[in-house]
């Protein structure tokens, strides 16, 4: 029986297993062997309310390693206030290379650190403009569970059983899952129509990961939603396919091209002209992926016709100086806002 590790009783691996960033000194590397993340579609789907009171869609979430090789992410240097991570790429003949892929981020809610940009959650109307997305980006990454053992190069034993600060992945044939009741695991129910929606899962959302497949980076539940009612009830209608195919649909075609202006010092409000394609009334505007405090955006018009956007955007004391992702619907322009220190 294979010992699958739980995440509430992980530990940070110890500094042994830090190997130094880098290039190896074999020249010659072979063929790479490339991890390949699969999503699979959302479980455990059910309506809770938190503790503010307010009716929110909560669900786990499972990615897996259907690939060539590990998935492996290594600590690199601190810059500007975060820290660099790399993706470690091995080769058939056990020399490997390291590759920027993005940024670890302490996550307070976990108390632990994160890999941005892992995951995204959509849901998105089936009729209408109805569309909420979830601010949850980031994972800490370990093999919890077993997906497919028999693939080449699959342990038999999960490999990478801490989520640690410096050195985290998911091994061939295992599947890393984060439970509904985890922080993140949410979407607000708030302002959303009845009807039909896509539960749109999706994993490397910035195409920072180097892998063999984009194709299946994405996967689908079909439910009903009705949330009109003193008590929500969401019904999946499909649990492993939307639109009754057996491929997942498109997270909307939205595009975010600019922002003006696209900067402003914090503790401060600025009004902002966001211009894209596909942008409809509901959508929701947000800015994400940033440092400190969140800023607030509150839309005064879309027009439609011409896919624009009138916000206002509010910056809060606690904000950072730095970069935030500009997001509408499914869109997102990255690092399209910048925070000022005045």
């Amino acid at each position: 029986m294979i010992d699958i590790p739980s995440r509430t009783n992980s530990v940070f691996l110890a500094a042994t297993l830090i190997v130094s960033l880098g290039l190896t000194s074999n020249a010659s590397a072979q063929q790479p062997l490339l991890p390949n993340l699969t999503a699979l579609p959302a479980f455990h789907i059910h309506i809770a309310e938190n503790p503010a009171g307010k009716q929110e869609l909560r669900f786990s979430f499972r990615s897996w390693n259907s690939g060539d090789g590990r998935f492996e992410l290594i600590a690199g240097e601190l810059a500007q206030g975060r820290q660099n991570i790399y993706q470690r790429i091995y080769n058939d003949d056990g020399s490997y290379e390291d590759v920027l892929a993005g940024d670890f981020e302490w996550h307070s809610g976990h108390s632990h650190f994160h890999f941005d940009d892992y995951a995204l959650y959509l849901l998105q109307q089936v009729t209408g403009n109805s569309q909420k997305t979830s601010t949850k980006t980031s994972f800490c990454l370990m093999d919890t569970d077993l997906v497919d053992g028999t693939l080449p190069g699959a342990p038999s034993s999960p490999q990478y059983v801490s989520c640690g600060n410096f050195f985290q992945g998911i091994s061939v044939g295992y599947g890393d899952t984060y439970g509904w009741h985890l922080p993140g695991q949410e979407i607000s129910l708030k302002n959303l129509k009845d009807g039909d929606y896509r539960l749109i899962t999706e994993v490397d959302p910035q195409n920072r990961i180097m892998e063999t497949d984009d194709s299946d980076n994405e996967a689908c539940v079909l439910l009903n939603l009705v949330t009109s009612t003193p008590t929500p009830t969401v019904t999946i209608l499909n649990e492993s396919s939307c639109d009754g195919g057996s491929e997942p649909p498109p997270g909307g075609e939205v595009t975010v091209d600019s922002i003006t202006p696209n900067s402003a010092p914090r503790d401060s409000s600025v009004s902002v002209l966001i211009t894209g394609s596909g942008f409809a009334s509901g959508m929701e505007v947000s800015l994400e992926n940033g440092s400190g405090a969140r800023p607030t955006v509150s839309v005064v018009n879309v027009d439609e016709q011409n896919s624009t956007i009138t916000a206002v955007i509010t910056l809060k004391k606690g904000a950072k100086a730095g970069n935030w992702d500009v997001r509408v619907g499914s869109g997102v322009l990255p690092g399209g806002f910048t925070v000022t220190v005045p």
